[in-house]
């Protein structure tokens, strides 16, 4: 199931009258581009500060239609669609990204959405990712997503009663009540104090470790090379990913 802006005929009818008398800014008249996020699973509460982000018209804001796009059996793998231009964001584990950054693929994490316990080890389970080339070729366009998409996520961690519905909007077929349960169990994940989304270099470390000792990495891999957190930052330190302009 696609989720797209059910806004979008109205939205156009109020921009051309404001258009037709000089309301917007000459910078803002253009029109919004076209962003593809390809998740690895199928339509869940982990996604939830997505779908707050599309719902309260984050994404609008910054110019941008984001069609999310569920994963799951006969979906595309993520990271090829990526790799390919068919999407410009994914989601995957982290053990996946690694494996094929080893590969050659020129992809890199840009926030953690889920952690896990592994031999005892703390593993991403779940990352935000997009491709090398679209950050050095279209780095505002990565920047506006990311902006839009934690302010979907501070929202959720705000107001986390409103998140089940969200998510029960997108996909009506799922029961409220484990979409409840597994929603409080993503929220209850986030370390208070902690921006959403940091990565932490000794994480990734371990992840490449276990993968080494498993005989599944093909080539040497850097841990700062598989991911970054510069989006998930302004250029003024003091003020959350969320507050940017």
């Amino acid at each position: 199931m696609n989720v797209r802006n059910i806004y979008g005929p109205l939205m156009a009818v109020t921009l051309i009258g404001m258009l037709a008398v000089g309301c917007i800014p000459t910078w803002e008249r253009t029109l919004p581009d076209l962003v593809i996020l390809q998740l690895d699973r199928e339509h869940a509460p982990i996604f939830s500060g997505f779908y707050a982000a599309y719902d309260r018209g984050f994404y609008s804001q910054k110019r941008l239609e984001v069609v999310i796009k569920n994963g799951g059996p006969g979906v595309g793998n993520p990271i090829e669609l990526v790799v390919n231009g068919n999407a410009q964001f994914g989601v995957c584990t982290g053990a996946e990204l690694v494996t094929a950054f080893a590969n050659g693929k020129p992809v890199v994490a840009i926030g953690a959405l889920s952690t896990g316990a592994e031999d005892e080890n703390t593993v991403y389970d779940a990352v935000l990712f997009t491709s090398r080339p679209l950050i050095e070729e279209n780095h505002d366009l990565v920047e506006r997503f990311m902006i839009a998409s934690m302010r979907g996520w501070n929202f959720v961690l705000t107001y986390p009663e409103m998140a089940p519905d969200m998510v029960l909007r997108v996909d009506p077929t799922l029961e409220y009540d484990n979409v409840l349960r597994d929603w409080n169990a993503v929220r209850h994940s986030v370390t208070p104090g902690v921006p959403y989304g940091i990565m932490d270099e000794d994480v990734w470390a371990t992840i490449i470790s276990s993968l080494e000792e498993d005989g599944h990495l093909s080539t040497q891999v850097n841990p700062a090379q598989v991911y970054t957190n510069e989006f998930l930052y302004c250029e003024d330190e003091e003020v959350d990913i969320y507050e940017c302009r």
